[in-house]
């Protein structure tokens, strides 16, 4: 199935305020995105019919189990890119913008490669830092 871009970033909005929130309402998503219930509530309906998420009676919405797969998939992607980033010299703000215009458009044969390169370097630094103690 696939996914939009805009969709990705409500998975990835809706994963993120779970951690933080006890539950997730549009209007909660409609102000961390800066959007308006009515194209919140739009989105929200694709990803109901994608199976994707699903409202409770008390409007909160919960992620399916697909939906939360997809969403942990993109934080994931986000985090990669994003650690990448700041190791290549940028501010987290600029990573972190910059993190989200590159997620949707990198391949994940080049994921896996910035993963294998970034964990390559940290397994360095523990080998020196072992050296030292």
């Amino acid at each position: 199935m696939k996914i939009t871009r805009a969709e990705q970033l409500y998975l990835f909005t809706i994963y993120d305020l779970s951690k933080r929130m006890k539950c997730v309402k549009s209007a909660d998503l409609a102000r961390n995105l800066g959007y308006s219930r009515p194209s919140v509530f739009g989105l929200i309906n694709k990803l109901i019919e994608k199976k994707l998420v699903f409202k409770e009676e008390n409007k909160n919405i919960i992620l399916t189990r697909e939906g939360l797969l997809a969403a942990k998939k993109i934080s994931n992607r986000h985090r990669l890119i994003r650690q990448a980033l700041i190791g290549l010299g940028a501010s987290k703000d600029v990573a972190e913008r910059d993190a989200r215009n590159i997620e949707n458009n990198i391949s994940d044969e080049l994921l896996e490669k910035i993963d294998n390169h970034i964990e390559k370097h940290l397994n360095e630094l523990k080998n020196k830092t072992t050296i030292l103690e």
